[in-house]
């Protein structure tokens, strides 16, 4: 898929369409990201990594 990122609003060559992965569902909601490129793809991923990890405050 080749066009504009949903999240940085740059042009890719190659989009990936998070609409299909589930763990991504929540950004999908909120922000209405469909299709983005790599680096955001990337981001947003480590994102939900750190979202997932414990808490050294509790």
């Amino acid at each position: 898929m080749r066009g504009f990122c949903d999240c940085c609003d740059e042009r890719a060559d190659q989009l990936f369409d998070i609409t299909r992965l589930k763990e991504f569902v929540e950004i999908v909601k909120t922000y209405q990201y469909r299709a983005v490129c790599q680096a955001c793809y990337d981001d947003l991923y480590e994102e939900l990594q750190r979202e997932k990890e414990p808490s050294d405050e509790e």
